[in-house]
């Protein structure tokens, strides 16, 4: 199988989870999604998918947890996977 190219969004992802000194397994935790969702999105072989993946991860990567900061998480995120959308790279939800 040919590697997929990341993604911005698992690069963002990447970047969000060493600064906070995370595994994956940190992020799954937190965000309530699974190791293995974590996992395919970061691969860029699964898409954010719907609004649960996309407010879960932007709740768990809001460094404050209030509705603004969770909103700017949860946009950047969806500002992200559009970009890949648009350059033909990760996957659309299925």
């Amino acid at each position: 199988m040919k590697p997929k190219k990341k993604t911005e969004v698992a690069g963002y992802i990447s970047a969000s989870i060493k600064k906070r000194n995370w595994s994956q397994r940190d992020l799954a935790r937190e965000s309530d999604l699974t190791d293995a969702e974590i996992s395919l999105i970061l691969s860029g072989r699964r898409g954010l998918g719907g609004a649960r993946v996309i407010a879960s991860l932007a709740h768990a990567l809001a460094k404050k947890k209030n509705r603004t900061t969770v909103a700017i998480e949860a946009w950047t995120l969806i500002e992200l996977a559009i970009k890949d959308l648009a350059k033909g790279v990760g996957r659309r939800a299925a």
